[in-house]
């Protein structure tokens, strides 16, 4: 599938919006799940592969353990980093790490 995914951190930007929000104005924890999918598929087609791709070829790349660690919160406006990279794991299963930060303040 396309190129070999590298083995550094793939860097993938977006804003918070006011429907990632709570009530007063902090990204919602559900939030990040769907930003680490956004940047898990922009990862994948910046090595010349879709997920899609791996579909078609009989991989299924569901989640099957996730974890978060909140740390600080990040307020409506604010650009997002999010930090991914693909390790492979025993067998058949993939991980992958994640970081995200404020990219204003790291």
């Amino acid at each position: 599938m396309g190129q070999d995914l590298a083995q550094g951190w793939f860097e993938y930007r977006t804003r918070v919006q006011p429907h990632h929000t709570d009530y007063a104005g902090i990204a919602w924890h559900g939030t990040y799940v769907a930003w680490m999918e956004e940047a898990r598929i922009a990862y994948l087609e910046a090595y010349d592969s879709s997920f899609g791709d791996w579909i078609a070829a009989g991989v299924d790349l569901p989640v099957v353990d996730l974890g978060l660690r909140y740390h600080r919160s990040l307020p409506l406006g604010a650009t997002v980093l999010i930090q991914t990279r693909f390790e492979q794991s025993k067998g058949v299963r993939f991980v992958w790490n994640y970081q995200i930060l404020n990219a204003d303040t790291q």
